[in-house]
C-alpha cells in the first residue's frame, strides 16, 4: 500500500511540475510573438527595496534586500496611448548578500540603457495592449529546475510501481 501512495503521490508531483514547465514555455513563446512598437522611458531609478520572503529561502528567511529598477514608459497602439511599468517577461533584480552592496554593472547597464527621455521598443500583447514590457527574457534556470523536478519524481513513480510488482 506504502509503495503504491507513494508512487501516485510522485506521479502527481511530477505532473503537476511537467505541466507547469509546458504552460510556461507556451507562454514565453506566445510572448516572443508579440509586436513592438517605439516607446518613451518617462523616468527611471534603480531603487533598493526589501521584500519579505518567509520560507523561500534554505538559510534564510524574512526581509531580503534586492536592487530592482524602476520604470515608466509611454506608447502608443493603434492611435491610443499606454503607460507600462515592466520591463521583462520575467522579473528582473539583483538579490543582495547585504545592504551595503552596490548594484551590479548588469544593473546599472540596464539602468543606463532604459534612462529617462531615450525611446526604446516596447513589446505588447496584440489582444490586450495595456500590457507590456522592454525586452525579452528566458528564465532558463527556472524552467530546467521544474524539468528536473518533473523527471524526477516521474522517475520516481516508476521506480515505486517497478518495486511493487
Amino acid at each position: 500500500m506504502r509503495f503504491y501512495l507513494g508512487s501516485v503521490l510522485c506521479l502527481a508531483l511530477g505532473l503537476i511540475f511537467c505541466v507547469t514547465l509546458i504552460i510556461g514555455l507556451l507562454a514565453d513563446a506566445r510572448m516572443r510573438r508579440w509586436p513592438s512598437v517605439m516607446g518613451m522611458i518617462l523616468d527611471s531609478a534603480v531603487q533598493m527595496r526589501t521584500v519579505s520572503r518567509p520560507g523561500t529561502g534554505i538559510h534564510r528567511t524574512g526581509p531580503t534586500p534586492e536592487y530592482a529598477l524602476k520604470i515608466r514608459y509611454t506608447y502608443t497602439v493603434s492611435g491610443k496611448t499606454y503607460t507600462g511599468h515592466r520591463i521583462s517577461n520575467h522579473s528582473v533584480r539583483q538579490i543582495l548578500h547585504h545592504v551595503e552592496q552596490p548594484p551590479a554593472p548588469w544593473m546599472a547597464a540596464l539602468h543606463e540603457r532604459y534612462a529617462a527621455g531615450k525611446r526604446a521598443a516596447v513589446r505588447y500583447n496584440p489582444r490586450h495592449p495595456e500590457v507590456s514590457f522592454l525586452f525579452f527574457s528566458t528564465d532558463w534556470s527556472g524552467w530546467f529546475v521544474l524539468a528536473v523536478m518533473g523527471s524526477g519524481f516521474l522517475a520516481l513513480a516508476a521506480l515505486f510501481w517497478a518495486w511493487r510488482r
